[in-house]
């Protein structure tokens, strides 16, 4: 089924896993402030704070502090 997936999408499922759920939390962080940290990470199905940051790092390479404080669009 992981080849037919990898064929088929071009990427693995558990790397689709990854995205689908740094673009749920991104989403949450960007659409609505009164979201806390905590509750990004157990909506999103992270494990815990260190699993958050390091995925943000790896598909955005900013830390999640630096999305929320603006620090990421400055160019």
């Amino acid at each position: 089924m992981r080849k037919k997936f990898e064929q088929d999408i071009g990427i693995s499922p558990k790397l689709f896993s990854q995205i689908v759920r740094f673009q749920c939390s991104l989403s949450m962080f960007m659409n609505d402030k009164n979201y806390s940290i905590w509750d990004i990470i157990e909506e999103s199905g992270y494990y815990d704070q260190a699993h958050l940051i390091n995925e943000y790092k790896k598909f955005s390479y900013y830390s999640p502090r630096q999305l929320m404080d603006g620090k990421a669009w400055v160019i």
